[in-house]
């Protein structure tokens, strides 16, 4: 057996989880590592007890392993979506991102302006 056969027969006590995590995994009866990779993030938080801490606890673990989880089944758009559309879908997220971050800033600088106003001095550190 190679090494990463014998790393994914190996019990997930070896990755030294947090107790909420190694709880939900063994509620939902994954108890090697093996079994752990062959699931995704989003099936793993269909697990009692399991959230978006928990995952990211369990892929640093499997990162220092040289182990993954496996690719969402949602990651990748269904086939008959167009290149274009995709294209299309990722400029509008970019464009409200910019208008989000600009609404951040704005908002930023009005408190600042009104604490100011009111007496008191910026903070050295973040300007409020």
């Amino acid at each position: 057996m190679d090494l990463l056969g014998r790393r994914r027969s190996m019990t997930l006590d070896k990755l030294g989880l947090p107790a909420r995590p190694r709880n939900a995994l063994r509620r939902g009866e994954i108890l090697t590592m093996g079994e752990l990779t062959a699931m995704s993030a989003d099936h793993l938080l269909a697990l009692r007890g399991m959230g978006a801490a928990s995952i990211e606890h369990i892929e640093t673990a499997l990162q220092s392993c040289g182990l993954a989880l496996e690719p969402s089944p949602f990651s990748k758009p269904p086939p008959w979506v167009s290149a274009a559309t995709i294209e299309c879908r990722e400029r509008v997220q970019r464009r409200l991102d910019a208008t989000r971050l600009h609404r951040l800033v704005v908002q930023r600088q009005r408190l600042s302006r009104a604490y100011q106003s009111l007496g008191g001095e910026a903070c050295p550190e973040c300007g409020l």
